[in-house]
């Protein structure tokens, strides 16, 4: 049987609205656990925003040299 995993960015306090306000950035140390949990999914669901800005950042995450080493990592086997 499959399993659904929720999985959520929040403070310790509970906020969930607006990430960019209260996280700085994400070092590629973090990237590489993101890399490694996704690895052991076969399907990930996304909502409406997160869809559209991973749309918009992951097809130039390679030719912008944007990112972490990881995160270029993650461009190329899911292209």
């Amino acid at each position: 049987m499959r399993k659904i995993v929720l999985q959520m960015m929040t403070t310790l306090n509970g906020r969930l609205d607006d990430p960019l306000a209260w996280l700085s950035s994400v070092g590629d140390d973090q990237y590489r656990a993101i890399h490694r949990l996704y690895a052991t999914y076969d399907t990930v669901l996304v909502g409406r925003v997160t869809y559209e800005e991973m749309a918009s950042y992951w097809p130039g995450a390679l030719s912008e040299d944007v990112g972490t080493e990881t995160n270029r990592k993650m461009a190329r086997e899911d292209a």
